[in-house]
């Protein structure tokens, strides 16, 4: 099976789906919309342009690992100015920077310790021995 563009448009193969959505202004050129109950995604794109969703540190185009980090992203002193930190992800990174574990935030304790759940590895299948 080929896949190609109709003349010269670009392809695109995507298991996105089209959201209709009321922006609104923010505060500072950031916009904001609800988006539909149930609808969970973690890219999003504007007219084929891929947006940076929101994130601690902020976006830095040019610094690597994942354009910007800190060592308390997700501290006690700073979760606890969040009201509810749940849906959101924590990617950390090996220090030789050779892969990673991923996990999604699952709230926060009353002494503002966040809580989490997975761990899921990038580069590592889960059968190699990590010391």
């Amino acid at each position: 099976m080929f896949y190609r563009a109709f003349e010269s448009e670009p392809v695109v193969v995507s298991g996105g789906r089209r959201l209709e959505l009321d922006w609104q202004p923010y505060r500072n050129g950031i916009l904001q919309a609800k988006t539909p109950n149930g609808v969970q995604f973690d890219q999003l794109f504007v007219d084929r342009e891929r947006q940076v969703l929101a994130r601690y540190p902020s976006y830095g185009p040019d610094v690597l690992p994942y354009h910007r980090f800190s060592a308390d992203a997700f501290s006690p002193e700073r979760a606890e100015r969040w009201s509810n930190p749940a849906g959101g992800f924590i990617h950390a990174m090996h220090r030789n920077h050779w892969g990673g574990y991923h996990y999604r935030i699952t709230g926060k304790k009353p002494n503002h310790e966040v809580t989490y759940e997975g761990g899921s590895r990038t580069n590592n299948p889960a059968n190699w021995k990590c010391h």
